[in-house]
Parts: C-alpha cells; sequence; structure tokens
C-alpha cells in the first residue's frame, strides 16, 4: 500500500507547501543516523521518518 505525505524542506516545519512524496509501507529500511522529525519524535535515519510520513526538522535527535 503505498500513501503520500508532504515533505517540506529541512526546518520548515510550518511551511505551507512541499513536494509530495510517497510512503513506502512494507520498505526494509536500513537505519542512519537520528533524525528528529516535524513530529517532535526521533526517528533511527530519514527511511523511517518517510514511512511515517513526517517531514524533518533536522539532523540527529530530538530535544
Amino acid at each position: 500500500m503505498v500513501g503520500f505525505f508532504c515533505e517540506r524542506p529541512d526546518g520548515m516545519c510550518a511551511a505551507l507547501s512541499g513536494t509530495c512524496q510517497g510512503r513506502l509501507w512494507n520498505a526494509d529500511c536500513v537505519q542512519g543516523p537520528a533524525v528528529c522529525g516535524c513530529d517532535g519524535k526521533t526517528y533511527a535515519g530519514d527511511c523511517p521518518r518517510e514511512q511515517a510520513g513526517v517531514s524533518k526538522a533536522h539532523n540527529g535527535a530530538c530535544p
């Protein structure tokens, strides 16, 4: 199953526009460096964040 989410520019969580990205529900993700999502959660890389349909606030863990 594939859905879509709006990928906003990094750090622009409140932006009104972005790029429509497909969500890969069943893709195997390789964990990467931690990233903070715009939802305030820390993800184990961009792939798990994208699977959750969340834009990136910044690299590294959320505070």
